[in-house]
């Protein structure tokens, strides 16, 4: 795991309360229009309103190494990726698809031997 997320938290608003998620946490982040799933390695669910590229913005710097973009509609946590087949990342039992234009970004992240 890397180290710039073990310590890291960010904060979803969930109507009135605030909920707070470690960075490490977090399996993958969805977009759709202006929400975004957050997926946890707990199997929770958390919906932000917010965009997927503002989330993007706001993680970047802080845990940048260990999120990647991989397509239009996802952000994934590189540690927990169990396996990339082609363009297909396999994540426990969530498959993502990885784009062409994010193929460069992401094996570049990626520590592979």
């Amino acid at each position: 795991m890397h180290a710039d997320t073990h310590h890291k938290q960010l904060f979803v608003k969930n109507g009135k309360n605030m909920l707070r998620i470690k960075l490490c946490d977090i399996v993958m982040m969805e977009g759709s229009d202006h929400f975004v799933k957050i997926v946890t390695i707990q199997k929770k669910y958390h919906l932000s309103k917010s965009r997927l590229k503002d989330i993007e913005e706001k993680i970047t710097g802080i845990a940048e190494q260990s999120f990647c973009r991989v397509n239009r509609s996802y952000i994934i946590n590189l540690n927990h990726v169990d396996e990339v087949n082609d363009n297909v990342i396999q994540m426990g039992q969530s498959n993502v698809c990885l784009h062409k234009s994010y193929y460069v970004m992401f094996f570049t992240r990626l520590l592979v031997i």
